[in-house]
């Protein structure tokens, strides 16, 4: 899904570190994120917020898939 803010944020999801928006094809990076936990939110409009932690472990591109739930 094309423009979702993708968020970097703090353990407790209360303080935005980096953010960006997805591509046309769901895609996103951040310029420089190193190795250990990182906090993702994301969201669009008529959708829950999605919060999950992610583990980087190596220095390369990896690919995950995020379900967004719409929101009522």
């Amino acid at each position: 899904m094309r423009s979702v803010l993708v968020e970097n944020m703090t353990a407790d999801y209360k303080t935005r570190l980096q953010a960006t928006l997805t591509d046309e094809g769901g895609r996103f990076h951040f310029g420089s994120v190193g190795k250990g936990t990182h906090y993702l939110r994301f969201r669009s409009r008529a959708f829950d917020d999605y919060l999950v932690p992610v583990i980087i472990t190596s220095d390369g591109a990896k690919d995950f898939k995020v379900a967004l739930t719409p929101s009522d």
